[in-house]
């Protein structure tokens, strides 16, 4: 068994960990949570998102991550709402059990998102996100982490990000990962 008290990447997560608790009991409406890190840290917000993602986290919170690049918001919507489908048909493989009402219809309208205007995709997301809040039924944070690398407009991306957290339900809010001196989002 390895004691992580002496594993210094064990230690830097746990420090991001400590700092997400810190700021969530400061800010427990928030609907934006900006986590904001060295390009050398980068790896280890990630790490810190896949191990909160996992049974392995030690918040109440659920996180869920996507990587995705911003070239408009039409795509990033199409994105998104696939991303999430897919995300969840492998995992419902692995847990048959798991009974999300609303899937197989979200499931069916993937199938038209190609002919959406963005405000049409951008409801639908939102229809998503507001449904699996219901299904996983937590009294905790939902938190959505964005982990978007290549941003082709960073005012449009702001809006968007903008845009769907005024329309998030409660107890879901983004978490956004940037680089010191990359600084994009307001």
């Amino acid at each position: 068994m390895i004691n992580n008290e002496h594993n210094p990447i064990a230690i830097r997560i746990s420090n991001v960990q400590d700092l997400w608790i810190e700021n969530r009991e400061k800010f427990p409406d928030a609907k934006i949570y900006c986590l904001v890190c060295e390009p050398t840290d980068y790896q280890i917000v990630e790490g810190f998102i896949r191990l909160e993602a996992s049974e392995h986290g030690c918040t109440s919170d659920i996180i869920v991550g996507f990587k995705a690049d911003y070239d408009d918001k039409t795509d990033f919507y199409k994105f998104l709402i696939k991303a999430w489908i897919d995300s969840f048909s492998m995992d419902v493989e692995k847990n048959p059990d798991w009974d999300w009402a609303d899937f197989s219809s979200f499931k069916s309208e993937l199938t038209s998102v190609s002919s959406l205007s963005a405000d049409k995709l951008r409801d639908l997301y939102i229809r998503l996100v507001t449904s699996f809040k219901t299904f996983v039924g937590n009294d905790n944070l939902l938190g959505i982490t964005l982990f978007i690398s290549r941003i082709g407009d960073v005012e449009a991306l702001n809006e968007v990000i903008k845009d769907i957290a005024e329309r998030l339900p409660a107890g879901v809010a983004l978490i956004l990962i940037d680089y010191k001196k990359r600084e994009v989002y307001d």
